[in-house]
């Protein structure tokens, strides 16, 4: 092969390495951009404890809910559903951007950007969370099902992403909260909150 060849079969060969590159460049924007939930970036944690904190002590929650929220493999629900001791508490921190709404408001609804932090604690003296379970709301059309909230599952320090997206056993639950734009708020809201909201839901 003489010089002039090999000049020309190298320019093919580059040709066609690029063809190829920007191909599975284009390829994966698009596939990336199916992904909505992707897109968005994950919310900075390392300063929730300073937000408002919904409830003054941490609310007991029951294990099959706590089990939900933790996404656990089977075998690990199996083992558990009988074990006495495995209750979590939870404590509810919630950013600026949604505070009116998480206590100012009966029917509330989030606006864009509203960050909803939920502690998983084993005991109600623990000041170290299992994990973190974290709703954020995002922009109109993300999520329409569940109020356009995205879930995600933190390690608890809040620092690893063990989960995010549209998932499905936490849409299950929150489905059902239409009233409260997708939120268990009652649940945790002190009473004070609660009976100036609602009259009469004190009790609840």
């Amino acid at each position: 092969m003489n010089h002039t060849s090999r000049t020309f079969f190298k320019s093919v060969l580059t040709l066609l390495f690029l063809a190829c590159f920007l191909g599975g460049v284009t390829h994966s924007t698009a596939k990336n951009k199916s992904l909505p939930e992707r897109d968005s970036a994950a919310p900075n944690l390392s300063g929730y404890k300073t937000w408002t904190k919904v409830n003054p002590k941490p609310e007991l929650i029951p294990s099959p809910i706590a089990k939900l929220c933790n996404m656990p493999p089977p075998k690990l629900v199996e083992r558990e559903k009988n074990n006495p001791h495995n209750e979590k508490y939870l404590t509810v921190y919630v950013n600026q951007t949604g505070k009116h709404a998480m206590l100012q408001e009966v029917k509330p609804h989030f606006p864009l950007g509203s960050v909803v932090v939920k502690e998983k604690l084993p005991t109600a003296e623990s000041t170290t969370p299992e994990l973190l379970t974290v709703m954020v709301k995002r922009e109109a059309g993300f999520n329409p099902e569940c109020g356009d909230w995205e879930f995600f599952v933190f390690d608890g320090k809040g620092s690893q992403v063990q989960g995010r997206g549209k998932i499905e056993t936490c849409q299950t639950c929150h489905r059902l909260q239409k009233e409260e734009d997708f939120l268990y708020r009652w649940r945790y809201l002190p009473r004070e909150v609660r009976q100036r909201l609602r009259p009469g839901a004190a009790a609840e």
